[in-house]
């Protein structure tokens, strides 16, 4: 019996026949509206994409939504759609470079605000949140205005704080007030 070659010794960008072919096929139906292909792509691809990008956001809500809006943007965008290489490649990098937006996202919210906690004439009634940081200032109605963000900072699926929504658990150590002096 002759001895069959070793998958794992394959270079991961180097195409695979019948991969390529199928996510080829699958790309040129996606752009002519197959909604079957689009399914069957994203379920050969979604829960791979999810776990790595949960490797970044260290959140399977937060990854979960990321793969989503990955996938949404690939239908609504289907007619113009192109995919420089493999599928595969293509996928991944898109779906990294979302981990990373997001974790930009949540760096610059949390500067923010720390920063607008430190403006004169602001003063917390209770105590803050881990890391000092309300789970609704003053300032966020127009962050979220100008960021579009859907809901207050704390509350995004997971809780900013992983402890669910509305932030530290039970309600623990949360800013219950914050007024302007």
């Amino acid at each position: 019996m002759p001895l069959q070659p070793d998958r794992r010794d394959v270079p991961l960008d180097s195409p695979d026949s019948s991969h390529e072919s199928r996510d080829r096929v699958w790309i040129a139906r996606v752009r002519a509206s197959d909604a079957a292909a689009f399914e069957a792509m994203f379920r050969a691809y979604g829960e791979t994409l999810c776990s790595f990008v949960n490797g970044y956001v260290r959140s399977r809500d937060d990854a979960q939504e990321l793969v989503q809006d990955l996938f949404l943007w690939i239908w609504e965008h289907r007619y113009e759609w192109e995919v420089p290489g493999l599928l595969r490649n293509y996928l991944f990098k898109s779906a990294r470079n979302r981990a990373i937006s997001r974790l930009r996202h949540r760096q610059t919210e949390q500067t923010f605000l720390t920063r607008a906690l430190h403006l004169p004439g602001y003063r917390t009634v209770a105590g803050a949140v881990p890391g000092g940081v309300p789970t609704e200032s003053p300032a966020m109605p127009e962050l979220r205005r100008n960021r579009g963000l859907a809901r207050p900072v704390g509350q995004d699926r997971g809780g900013a704080y992983g402890a669910g929504a509305g932030g530290a658990a039970g309600g623990a150590g949360r800013v219950e007030d914050v007024r302007h002096l």
